[in-house]
């Protein structure tokens, strides 16, 4: 299934929201916070979210 937005523009949505200092945790735990993107059928969404950061 396509995603709604980028995974890209995603993380970058989420260090907006976070003020740009943070951790990979605090990225991740954002971008699962927005619920924008279905990570249902992805096991290893967090090691995508560490490749694009």
């Amino acid at each position: 299934m396509a995603q709604p937005i980028r995974l890209l523009d995603e993380v970058i949505e989420a260090l907006k929201g976070l003020n740009g200092y943070v951790t990979l945790l605090d990225i991740t735990e954002k971008i699962i916070e927005r619920n924008v993107m279905d990570f249902n059928a992805k096991v290893l969404f967090r090691e995508q979210i560490r490749g694009t950061v």
